[in-house]
């Protein structure tokens, strides 16, 4: 699917409790404000993810950051990923290629992020370049104060 990906991420992983609201903008009439209560909201138990309503086309998770292990043995290759307690990282996932997004994110009224981007987007093929159909997609990520 085409689509724009935001993530954004406190530098020690926690969120501090609060009431939050993500407004966002594009330039191709898409928008979307979500709001949500931290701790109330968090994922429960380590793994899930709690999915936020936002708008027609935008998505918002909150998810643990995981940390991952991979390895492989002989022509088999497995990867086991794993919460980290207390970190987690927010996912705002538009299902359009805008060329350019508005993104404010507050707590408690109080702005922590207003960011204007203007993605660049790359072609991929999730079966393939041989099997043609495209998609178009970008991601941007941020680091909250």
């Amino acid at each position: 699917m085409s689509q724009l990906s935001i993530t954004m991420r406190t530098p020690s992983g926690a969120w501090s409790d609060g009431l939050y609201e993500l407004t966002v903008h594009t330039d191709t009439q898409l928008d979307g404000v979500c709001t949500f209560r931290l701790p109330d909201q968090l994922p429960d138990p380590p793994g899930k993810v709690t999915s936020i309503p936002c708008g027609t086309s935008i998505h918002f998770d909150l998810a643990p950051e995981v940390e991952c292990r991979m390895g492989c043995n002989g022509d088999a290759c497995w990867q086991e990923c794993t919460p980290i307690p207390g970190k987690f990282l927010a996912q705002l996932t538009i299902d359009s290629t805008p060329g350019r997004v508005d993104v404010k994110l507050s707590r408690d009224g109080a702005p922590l992020l207003v960011e204007t981007a203007q993605p660049v987007y790359k072609d991929v093929y999730p079966n393939g370049p041989e099997c043609g159909g495209a998609c178009r997609q970008a991601s941007i990520e941020y680091t909250l104060p």
